[in-house]
């Protein structure tokens, strides 16, 4: 195949970003699209089905038309997706027939509760890998199947399809429309048998969704069709799809046991390559990294932090900043230890698994000041992370080095202060898009094509500064205000 493009589409919980890369991985081109998100009720978080794929489409139309293609052909595209988000869909007539239930909603609490008290916990966990937690998607499609009279009537008429926004999205772009999945998204809704790598019946069967509602499930590389000529103007294959933290992953190259990233968005999600053997651990999920066409299964450990930019966010919306990338400018205020933010505004994930946790800040007195604040909510984001690595080392996966990327990573106070709490060397990428880059190795995978790294070069490398009792002090006072915050919501 002669010297062309490569496409990567990373549709984001809030953005949508499509990345022409070249043959070496370097970013040629690239398209933004910002999509909303809708607070309805405390703790509930939803998205418009209709602009996920609005986004998709209007990202890929503008970079397909980009000058800075100079004429080359794009060779395949592949597509990320924001993992446990679910959307409630009628095959039909392709019509959403709910808002989309965003990976950060809450609002399933009382129905995993109810799992949790029936004692099915361990038997969901045997199969599935994943704990109980709104986070995943099985108990969002369940509580859809429940409250949404919509819902009902479509089971009833045979043409309910619920699915990860992945379906979603392709369903709508495919000159054929397939109802498909990727294998590594497949393992994010708690419906898969992670041995297997098929739906398991039993898991359908716990939470009341059919067999014939989900996609079928396909390898992450592999062509699965062409975009529709409308959109694109060309044939565009489509051959790579996988869920964002691990296309992350394969866009890092972690392709060998032992190697881990931590990708910075709303979220921060750590996830560590582990091999060719479902792992077993507490705490992190072991999880479906990739298949690459009639490869293995290659496996990893998984660790979300439910809010990580979110928190910079937060803090832009009370007006503690001016926008996120001010953060950055902290660096120089003297700390102050004794202050602690647990930065729980969606829960706590991995390794605590806590839905009714919430944010604390403790430690204020008369003379602290708002950058103190600021430091401390980015510490707590740091902490978080270190809970992660604590975690896979007890499990017997200890990490060496951390490869990181997203837009916190580009904050110096941030990542000086995740070396210094974990004790590893963090390496930040100097490609931002690893999510997009991920996909569109897998899609040139597909013709037995490699895409480098876009030079392999890093923008940011941070050794720890602060020995060992420091550290030690530092994780108490972190571990004291974990359990403060603990099960707030239910007090």
């Amino acid at each position: 195949m002669n010297e062309g493009l490569w496409l990567g589409v990373d549709a984001g919980t809030t953005r949508t970003k499509a990345v022409l890369f070249d043959n070496q991985g370097a970013p040629v081109a690239d398209a933004v699209c910002h999509v909303k998100a809708h607070y309805p009720q405390s703790g509930w978080v939803e998205q418009d089905p209709n602009d996920l794929v609005s986004a998709v489409i209007a990202t890929i139309h503008e970079i397909l038309h980009d000058p800075r293609r100079l004429g080359n052909p794009v060779h395949g595209m592949g597509l990320a997706n924001q993992g446990e988000t679910v959307v409630a869909w009628d095959a039909k007539t392709g019509q959403a027939l709910a808002p989309a239930i965003v990976w950060q909603c809450r609002r399933t609490f009382a129905i995993c509760e109810q799992l949790r008290g029936s004692g099915l916990e361990p038997f969901i966990q045997s199969i599935s890998g994943l704990p109980i937690d709104p986070y995943f998607s099985s108990t969002k499609m369940q509580w859809l199947l429940q409250e949404v009279p919509a819902v009902q009537d479509a089971r009833r008429a045979g043409t309910l399809r619920l699915s990860t926004t992945d379906s979603w999205i392709l369903w709508h772009l495919l000159e054929d429309p397939l109802y498909i999945t990727d294998i590594a998204t497949a393992s994010r809704t708690q419906l898969l048998d992670l041995t297997q790598g098929t739906w398991s019946d039993e898991l359908l069967n716990v939470f009341n969704v059919q067999r014939g509602e989900l996609p079928t499930i396909v390898p992450n590389s592999g062509v699965v069709g062409v975009l529709k000529p409308s959109l694109a103007g060309e044939r565009v294959p489509v051959s790579g799809l996988a869920v964002d933290q691990q296309a992350a992953l394969f866009g890092h190259g972690c392709h060998k046991a032992g190697q881990a990233k931590v990708s910075y968005g709303t979220g921060a999600f750590l996830l560590a390559n582990v091999g060719s053997q479902r792992p077993e651990a507490k705490g992190v999920l072991p999880t479906i990294a990739w298949q690459l066409g009639d490869e293995r299964v290659t496996y990893a450990l998984d660790g979300g932090v439910f809010t990580a930019g979110a928190a910079i966010e937060w803090l832009v919306d009370l007006g503690l900043l001016q926008s996120p990338e001010d953060a950055g400018l902290v660096a120089g205020t003297p700390e102050d230890d004794q202050l602690v933010m647990v930065p729980a505004l969606a829960g706590l994930g991995a390794p605590w698994w806590d839905p009714a946790a919430r944010g604390i800040l403790l430690g204020i007195h008369r003379g602290t000041c708002r950058d103190q604040i600021i430091q401390a909510a980015l510490r707590g984001i740091a902490h978080r992370i270190d809970d992660i690595v604590q975690a896979l080392d007890m499990v017997g996966h200890p990490l060496t080095e951390l490869r990181c990327d997203g837009g916190p990573s580009r904050n110096p106070y941030l990542m000086q202060y995740q070396s210094d709490i974990t004790g590893l060397k963090v390496q930040v990428t100097a490609i931002e898009d690893l999510a997009a880059l991920g996909v569109a190795k897998m899609a040139a995978l597909a013709f037995n094509i490699g895409i480098g790294n876009g030079g392999g070069t890093f923008v940011g490398s941070y050794e720890p500064t602060r020995d060992k009792l420091w550290r030690s002090h530092a994780r108490h006072r972190w571990s004291e205000a974990i359990k403060r915050g603990g099960q707030w919501s239910t007090m």
